[in-house]
């Protein structure tokens, strides 16, 4: 059965340009909870355990752990269970409880957090599978897959609209602690602002990036938004976790006072349009729910491999918000209780009405559309620093003023 994955990165090279990869919406608040999305099944079933590294129901980045777990269970007909980490501390004695109970077919760690304990796990259990997302082992073992984001493609398209959207020509990122992934996000969204300038022979646009050194301080992330704000940015994206909340707090609050002429906000790793719905251009996507569907698949097919595999725009593991990344973030919201349907309907009319107007759709058909295609054939490679020289160097190039 062949992967959704296109292509696959050896160990060893990516070793050398990422040692670990920080998710952007990672939380820093941590409870224990194990769930069962089907209950117990019988011995010879396909048992897959995914272990979480955050906390659910906010809709961000664990959640998409749990969905992928749900829709494999629907789609593939396999046992999932999910485990929410108590505490980092406890990862290894998880990990190794997991391991050594010979249950599970498959354990899957989304985040860094599990990345120590899975480094001292797997070679003492080397018949036992693993995957880890967002991460990649120093040392190669050849039971553990790592899943690795091309975040810097899908950065570039929002920041297409970005540059599309700002009216000031000042456009603010608001950025979690000073990681290589927030590189790639960073320098991923500049160069789409600057290819859409060269395009359209527009600009040149200010455009700031600052890193508040945390995923999980709100008040820190509106700090820094209001700061851009005042400064004339109307265009905000907030990749920095729980830190990113905040400053889309910041794009609400500003619009609520100034109704005749709002800003925007980016979000990420999930549709996060229902925060501001009808103020958000887009959010940047990682399709962690399907990359889970697609490893457990391989993997039930006889097919596991290890090594390191790269989801991107061309294999559609990463993208861009559309409607039926709302659509599927709003019913997903609607099962948990986070939203009734009339408040559902309601955020779907907001933000479809942006979505499906005349402008937004002249930008994706007419330009976010072709940087895609350039990127997917090959045609446009976009940088992902892996060191803070190299993003200090990127910045430069295109412009990016950073703290």
């Amino acid at each position: 059965m062949r992967s959704v994955f296109r292509k696959a990165i050896s160990t060893a090279t990516v070793a050398v340009i990422i040692i670990i990869v920080v998710i952007a919406g990672a939380v820093g608040v941590y409870y224990y909870s194990q769930q069962s999305s089907g209950g117990t099944k019988p011995t010879n079933q396909f048992n897959v355990v995914v272990d979480l590294a955050g906390v659910t129901g906010d809709l961000g980045f664990n959640d998409l752990g749990v969905l992928g777990a749900q829709e494999a269970k629907q789609q593939l007909g396999v046992n999932t269970t999910y485990v929410q980490l108590p505490d980092p501390s406890q990862a290894t004695s998880i990990l190794q409880s997991e391991a050594a109970s010979g249950k599970y077919n498959l354990i899957i760690t989304i985040g860094f957090e599990w990345l120590s304990a899975l480094n001292s796990t797997a070679p003492q259990y080397p018949n036992q599978k693993f995957v880890i997302f967002d991460a990649i082992p120093i040392v190669a073992h050849p039971n553990i897959l790592a899943v690795y984001y091309a975040a810097n493609e899908s950065s570039a398209l929002a920041g297409v609209l970005a540059a599309a959207y700002t009216k000031t020509h000042k456009i603010g990122i608001v950025l979690g602690i000073d990681t290589p992934v927030l590189y790639g996000f960073a320098i991923g969204f500049v160069y789409g602002v600057r290819w859409y300038e060269n395009m359209t022979h527009t600009g040149p646009d200010t455009v700031q990036a600052y890193f508040t050194g945390s995923f999980t301080d709100p008040s820190k992330g509106q700090a820094a938004a209001n700061t851009f704000i005042s400064n004339g940015a109307d265009v905000i994206w907030a990749a920095a976790g729980g830190t990113g909340l905040g400053a889309i707090d910041a794009v609400q609050a500003y619009n609520q006072q100034h109704p005749n002429n709002p800003i925007w906000a980016v979000g990420v790793d999930t549709d996060q349009s229902f925060l501001v719905p009808g103020q958000m251009i887009t959010s940047v996507l990682k399709h962690v729910d399907n990359t889970i569907v697609s490893v457990i698949q391989t993997a039930k097919a006889g097919n596991f491999h290890s090594g390191v595999e790269l989801g991107d725009l061309a294999n559609g593991l990463v993208g861009i918000a559309n409607l039926n990344s709302l659509n599927q973030t709003l019913a997903f919201g609607v099962a948990g209780g986070k939203f009734t349907t009339a408040q559902e309907n309601s955020i779907y009319a907001a933000q479809s009405a942006l979505l499906n107007s005349q402008t937004y759709q002249n930008v994706l058909n007419s330009y976010v559309s072709v940087l895609t295609s350039q990127i997917t054939s090959g045609h446009v490679t976009i940088p992902y620093p892996q060191s803070r020289s190299d993003y200090n160097h990127w910045a430069q190039v295109y412009n990016l003023q950073t703290n």
